[in-house]
């Protein structure tokens, strides 16, 4: 069996870098335009954060083992009309499993800058399970959500939110927009999300600490 001399392996790894040099310099490049604010040269998505940002941590009297979870954007596109007041907000709907892990009556849930439209709670067998009164507290970005009755340790329930939001600027992170400009010089507008450091409270209610892993 031949040996790869070294002189061959580094042959091959420098012609690999040019061809990988000339395949990028081939594909269409559109230049990316954030709206201004003097706040974005600062911003950093992990710098300067930390466990101090958040002003009351969550209870550990639940866990939440799985997400499903629902986004209608409203924002400039061709061809679409957005009714006064909806540019550059979005209906959303989140579903989750809740367990009861210690005896509570109540479920506490991150949520910023949420317009909580409705909350429905059901076991697994869909009979309602009843809610006595829902809080929104958006100093300590907490949903809070009374139960008229204290469940067993160890319940499962599904728990079921409807909201409207704010699609907002790159630097607030969230479901956020930006923009690109084409050949043509058109400006195209689209969403994307940023859900690290505290950020996915503000796309959907949420267990929204490092240790829950929302």
């Amino acid at each position: 069996m031949d040996r790869v001399r070294p002189g061959d392996v580094l042959t091959a790894l420098l012609l690999a870098v040019i061809l990988l040099g000339h395949l990028a310099s081939a594909l269409p490049r559109h230049r990316l335009l954030i709206p201004g604010d003097p706040r974005i040269e600062d911003f950093d998505s992990d710098e300067g954060q930390g466990e101090e940002d958040i002003p009351i941590r969550l209870p550990d009297d639940i866990s939440v083992t799985e997400y499903f979870i629902k986004i209608q954007p409203y924002y400039p596109a061709p061809g679409i009309h957005l009714d006064e007041g909806r540019n550059m907000t979005f209906d959303g709907s989140v579903v989750m499993s809740v367990k009861i892990m210690r005896l509570t009556s109540e479920i506490v849930l991150n949520a910023a800058n949420l317009k909580i439209s409705s909350v429905e709670l059901t076991d697994f067998l869909k009979r309602p399970v009843g809610i006595k009164e829902t809080r929104l507290n958006n100093e300590t970005e907490q949903l809070s959500i009374l139960l008229q009755k204290q469940p067993r340790v160890g319940s499962v329930f599904v728990l079921t939110i409807k909201y409207t939001g704010k699609i907002n600027p790159y630097y607030d992170a969230g479901l956020y927009y930006t923009s690109y400009e084409d050949s043509k010089g058109e400006v195209h507008w689209m969403v994307a999300t940023q859900l690290a450091v505290f950020s996915a409270r503000a796309v959907f209610p949420c267990m929204d600490e490092p240790a829950f892993k929302a």
